[in-house]
């Protein structure tokens, strides 16, 4: 199998008296392994030492070498920049003191299901060789990450590999911290945006003291939390985003721009329409788009049910094809649909997903249905029922109106004279904030 093109970033600052023996120690490393990256870039930040005149030379011995120059010292800069310019399937972030091709060798396998691979300091089956105040601080910081930000791994800083997907773009676009918290922040980020993390045990020595002054540091990290609070971006109940596609199985057109935009690491979550979907379609999404979860579109509004036409008389017209919108509102309201036919259908096309192999977490339905008082009290039953654990709120009729006020402002009449009638389902607990897509919507729209 042909191996993932690779970037490798190091950020460099005074490291001028050991940077061309670290350099050619690595290069042996890969070597060894049979590793050949497309591009090592070196950052250069601040230095005083001469470091910026090894890395040129550096660049002139290797064409492979690419020397950046920043005027400021400052660690989370550094990787910004060189991720920023790194051009490769995958990205490495080593430090000159601490790198490891056998990383590299050991992530790439990851990196198929991944999105981000952590080599983990403090894994049981890692060794840190560091001074003890350095292992105590990483301790505390770790500690601080998952009880005040509910992190779920055990570091963030050190060696990295991030695959370079467009949610790295958006998140490097997005990250506040400018200095020592920088990569915490964009592994933090990624992750509550949908990214994959694994973990990788590794052994760290100390060559040299940490060439960032301790006093420097504990400024610009008070500095960085500052920036992150102050942004609103590191508050405890700050909520996941997630982006949804929803409509899969609509065309074979809009199933192609889904899967290419879950390869792309774009989508976390495909909203299926039940009744529209195949068995071959189901089967090309789980083949072709990856580690993704999948969502139940449930549809009342278009095509034919899934049910026995006997079973849901209210749901169709003479044709057996479902209302569309406007009129299946107005029934709604004027009591003419049946609600535990409205649930049968329901039920049943969760089941036919089911069957087909998908598994569900989410749940929500086309044209936001499922909103509609007394549609919303159904749901939750079903989401209770079948196990399915997230279920689309109240704020996607909202963001709707804002985002299309001609197509939607006839809804609102009805929702909430619907409201009035049955009471509000407004979700007190948020857990996730979705970005709903429609990709190949122009097929339709």
């Amino acid at each position: 199998m042909r191996q993932l093109s690779i970037s490798i970033v190091f950020p460099v600052h005074n490291e001028a008296t050991i940077l061309t023996k670290q350099i050619k120690l690595f290069l042996s490393q890969l070597k060894s392994y049979r590793l050949r990256p497309k591009e090592i870039i070196l950052v250069e930040n601040g230095s005083h030492d001469g470091s910026w005149r090894v890395i040129q030379n550096l660049h002139r011995r290797y064409h492979f070498i690419k020397a950046l120059h920043l005027p400021q010292a400052s660690y989370g800069q550094a990787i910004k920049a060189g991720l920023i310019q790194a051009h490769s399937q995958v990205i490495f972030v080593f430090n000159v003191d601490f790198f490891d091709a056998d990383f590299i060798r050991q992530a790439l396998p990851l990196l198929k299901t991944a999105d981000i691979v952590i080599g983990s300091k403090t894994l049981a089956a890692s060794h840190d060789l560091r001074s003890p105040l350095r292992r105590l601080t990483t301790y505390f910081f770790n500690v601080f990450l998952r009880l005040a930000l509910n992190y779920p791994g055990t570091d963030t800083h050190g060696i990295k590999a991030i695959k370079n997907t467009p949610l790295l773009r958006y998140c490097l676009h997005r990250s506040r911290t400018q200095n020592e918290l920088f990569d915490t922040e964009l592994i933090i980020r990624a992750h509550r945006w949908g990214a994959v993390l694994v973990e990788l045990p590794v052994t760290i020595t100390e060559l040299r003291p940490t060439r960032y002054p301790w006093t420097r540091r504990i400024r610009f990290t008070l500095v960085d939390l500052a920036t992150a609070f102050w942004s609103k971006y590191l508050i405890p109940n700050f909520t996941q985003k997630i982006v949804v596609a929803d409509d899969y199985g609509r065309s074979p057109e809009i199933n192609q721009a889904i899967i290419s935009a879950a390869q792309a690491g774009i989508v976390q979550i495909v909203s299926i329409l039940p009744n529209w979907v195949s068995l071959s379609q189901i089967n090309q999404l789980k083949l072709q788009a990856g580690p993704i979860r999948y969502s139940t579109h449930l549809n009342v509004v278009e095509g034919k049910p899934v049910s026995p036409l006997k079973q849901v008389r209210s749901l169709v017209n003479s044709r057996g094809n479902f209302w569309p919108l406007p009129i299946f509102l107005a029934r709604l309201f004027f009591n003419l649909i049946d609600l535990s036919q409205l649930k049968f259908e329901f039920s049943q096309q969760i089941i036919r997903l089911s069957s087909l192999g998908a598994k569900l977490t989410h749940l929500n339905s086309h044209q936001h249905v499922h909103l509609f008082p007394p549609i919303w009290d159904l749901s939750l039953q079903l989401t209770r029922r079948f196990n399915i654990t997230h279920l689309r709120s109240q704020a996607s009729i909202r963001n709707a109106l804002k985002s299309k006020p001609v197509k939607y402002l006839a809804h609102w009449p009805i929702f909430w004279l619907l409201t009035l009638r049955y009471g509000s389902n407004r979700h007190s607990r948020r857990e996730l904030n979705e970005i709903v897509t429609h990709p190949g919507a122009a097929y339709y729209d």
